[in-house]
């Protein structure tokens, strides 16, 4: 029987200890089907708990698409991802995203490009993650800044790269 996900909002006391790692665990030993687990701040007054709520809902929708296989996510970690995600079919969005989309059939330089991201410019820690030579690494930077008008080096560019990964659906 499929039966469809539903959204449970569980609002715990401010000052607890919380491990949520070992609460998913927890809810797999007692085989409670929960796929994803979203964490906000706590809320001040019932206006916040409401944007709290919004916000992890979006989290969980941008995870589903973005992220399909991690299972706690933490708003504090994807705030920004998750802003751009929830607005990336404005116009506006669209046009700062789009080129991104030059990327579409080069998934190596996509993947180069959410690494270079994801390890915050640091090209020898990259280069390693990625298991390539830190020139090789350049090269496809520069191939990226050739395909998508945009200079991976200059932060405006850079900021619209980084905007326009957080706004594509990726299934890694």
């Amino acid at each position: 029987m499929l039966r469809e996900p539903t959204l449970l909002y569980w609002c715990r006391a401010t000052g607890k200890e919380r491990d949520d790692a070992l609460l998913l665990k927890q809810f797999d030993e007692h085989r409670w089907p929960v796929l994803r687990m979203a964490t906000v701040a706590q809320s001040a007054d019932l206006p916040a708990l409401r944007h709290a709520c919004a916000a992890a809902r979006d989290l969980l929708d941008y995870a589903s698409q973005a992220l399909p296989g991690q299972r706690l996510l933490r708003l504090e970690a994807y705030r920004l991802p998750v802003l751009f995600w929830r607005y990336r079919h404005d116009w506006l969005a669209e046009d700062v995203a789009e080129p991104i989309g030059r990327l579409h059939n080069h998934v190596q330089l996509l993947d180069t490009l959410c690494k270079w991201f994801e390890y915050s410019g640091e090209s020898q820690a990259c280069a390693e993650a990625l298991g390539i030579h830190r020139n090789s690494l350049r090269y496809r930077l520069e191939k990226i800044g050739e395909l998508t008008g945009c200079d991976p080096y200059k932060t405006n560019d850079l900021l619209r790269l980084y905007l326009g990964t957080q706004m594509i659906t990726r299934h890694d």
